[in-house]
C-alpha cells in the first residue's frame, strides 16, 4: 500500500503505543451554530463597514449614483447571500439572524432573483429596517421586453413592508418599467431616507401626462435625497392635487429627461415649468444639491425691481446643470429670487392681522347731552 502524506500537521495524531492515525478534518461546518454565527456576522460586518465608510464619504456635488459598473453584488453592495450560498449549513444558521438580510439586493436581467427567494429574504428579515436594491447584472444585450412586469411582481411583495423601508434603489433599463410615487409606490413610508428610481434608457419620450385620480398617498416625510424621472416628478409632485408636496426634510435631489409632448396632441398637454419647479423646491429649507439634466423647461424672464438685487434675497442651494436650455440656466437666479420675494411677500400678508385702534388715555370723553 503506498504511503501517502498528510495535508498538515493538524491531520495527524500519535497514540499512546506510538502508532500513527489521522483525523478527518475539521471545518466549519462542524462548528456549533452560534459559534458559526459569530464569525459570519464579523465577516460580513467588515464588508458592510467598508461600504458605509464609502457611503459616508460621498462628495457632496450630487452625481446621484450613476449607473454601476459593477457585476456582482459583493464589491458595491454588500449581501448576505454572497456567504449563505456557499453551504446549505451557512444558509440556515444565517436565516435566523434578521439583521443579515435588512440590506436587500434583487437582481433583474441575467440570473435574476427568484420571486420565491425575495418571499424567503423578507421573512428572515423580520422587523428590520430594510434597505432594497434592485439592480440589473451586466449583460451586453441590452434589451428586456419582461423589465415592466417583473418589477410590478418585486413591488407587490416589497408594499406591504413600506413601513419598513429605509432606502429604495431601482436602476433600471427602461424609465416605463420605473414605479412612481403616488401610482405604483403608495403607503406610509415613514423611515424611508433615500429614494434612487434611475434607468438607462428613456422610453417615455412623447408620451402624455397621466391624467387618472391618485389612487392613494405615499408619505415620506424623512427622505433626503431623491432621484428619479423629470416627467415622473412632474406627475407625481407638481400635479393638481392639493396633497402633491415634495418631502419636506428633501435635502438632494435630481431630475433626469423631460421632453415636452406634441403640441398637436389630442390628450392633455403638461405644462413643466422652470418657475412651477423653483415653487414646489424653495419652500424646502434644508435643500442644498439640485442636479437637472436634459430637461426641457419653460422659462419666463424676471425684470428685478430697482431697489432689489437678487443678493439680497439668495436661495443657497448648489445647482448643477447638464445638458440644460441656455435660457433655463440664464433664467435661473432671476425666478428662484422672485419665487422667494413672491412667497415671502404672501406669508406676511398672511400672518399679518390688524390691531384695533387704541383709544388715547389723555383724550376726553365728551359729555353726553341732557
Amino acid at each position: 500500500m503506498e504511503y501517502q502524506a498528510p495535508s498538515s500537521d493538524s491531520d495527524r495524531s500519535i497514540s499512546e503505543n506510538g502508532r500513527i492515525f489521522y483525523r478527518p478534518r475539521i471545518t466549519t461546518n462542524d462548528l456549533p451554530a452560534d459559534v458559526l454565527v459569530i464569525i459570519l456576522e464579523e465577516a460580513f460586518c467588515a464588508v458592510r463597514e467598508l461600504y458605509t465608510k464609502r457611503e459616508a464619504g460621498r462628495p457632496d456635488p450630487i452625481e446621484l449614483n450613476s449607473w454601476p459598473s459593477f457585476e456582482d453584488c459583493i464589491p458595491e453592495n454588500p449581501f448576505a447571500e454572497s456567504l449563505a450560498s456557499v453551504s446549505s449549513i451557512w444558509r440556515e444558521v444565517m436565516s435566523s439572524v434578521s439583521t443579515f438580510w435588512s440590506p436587500l439586493i434583487i437582481w433583474l436581467g441575467r440570473d435574476s432573483t427568484p420571486i420565491s427567494r425575495i418571499r424567503q429574504y423578507l421573512f428572515w428579515s423580520r422587523k428590520q429596517p430594510l434597505e432594497i436594491y434592485v439592480l440589473r447584472r451586466y449583460d451586453p444585450a441590452i434589451a428586456d421586453q419582461t423589465e415592466k412586469e417583473r418589477v410590478a411582481a418585486i413591488l407587490e411583495l416589497l408594499l406591504p413592508h413600506v413601513q419598513r423601508w429605509k432606502v429604495l434603489c431601482l436602476k433600471l433599463l427602461y424609465a416605463s418599467s420605473l414605479p412612481r410615487p403616488r401610482f405604483e409606490l403608495l403607503g406610509c413610508a415613514d423611515h424611508l431616507v433615500r429614494l434612487n428610481l434611475d434607468f438607462i434608457i428613456d422610453d417615455t419620450v412623447g408620451s402624455t401626462m397621466t391624467t387618472a385620480p391618485v389612487p392613494g398617498v405615499f408619505k415620506t416625510p424623512m427622505v433626503h435625497e431623491l432621484s428619479m424621472h423629470g416627467r415622473h416628478f412632474l406627475e407625481s409632485y407638481m400635479g393638481p392635487y392639493p396633497s402633491y408636496v415634495v418631502p419636506p426634510k428633501l435635502a438632494r435631489l435630481a431630475l433626469t429627461n423631460y421632453a415636452r409632448a406634441p403640441r398637436n396632441n389630442s390628450r392633455t398637454v403638461e405644462f413643466f415649468s422652470l418657475l412651477s419647479l423653483v415653487e414646489s423646491l424653495v419652500a424646502r429649507p434644508d435643500l442644498r444639491l439640485l442636479h437637472l439634466e436634459n430637461l426641457e423647461l419653460d422659462c419666463v424672464c424676471y425684470v428685478w425691481p430697482g431697489r432689489l438685487t437678487p443678493t439680497q434675497h439668495r436661495w443657497d442651494v448648489n445647482v448643477n446643470f447638464v445638458d440644460m436650455c441656455g435660457d433655463v440656466i440664464a433664467d435661473f437666479s432671476g425666478t428662484a429670487t422672485w419665487t422667494i420675494l413672491h412667497t415671502r411677500a404672501a406669508r406676511s400678508l398672511t400672518d399679518y392681522t390688524p390691531r384695533a385702534p387704541i383709544p388715547s388715555a389723555s383724550r376726553s370723553t365728551p359729555a353726553s347731552p341732557e
